[in-house]
């Protein structure tokens, strides 16, 4: 499956905000695409940053990590910048 730019940003800034692996970080942010009805290769950045702040948090919190709003904030906030 190709994947877009946007896809690959976000798991690198899901990385950086925190211990996930970079599979890890891909897998998770696969799921919340899929939970949101998206695919990796065709989301654009409107809908990412939807997925970001509503469908990642309680991925996040699945996951053990009880700071995800700030997480999603950091991640929503590197994309942004372009």
């Amino acid at each position: 499956m190709a994947e877009s730019g946007l896809f690959e940003k976000a798991c690198q800034a899901l990385e950086r905000s925190t211990h996930l692996s970079q599979a890890e970080a891909r897998g998770t942010l696969r799921i919340a695409l899929k939970e949101a009805g998206y695919e990796a290769g065709s989301i654009n950045r409107p809908q990412l940053l939807a997925v970001v702040f509503y469908s990642l948090p309680q991925e996040l919190v699945s996951l053990g990590l009880s700071d995800s709003q700030k997480i999603c904030d950091e991640i929503a906030s590197q994309l942004a910048t372009g």
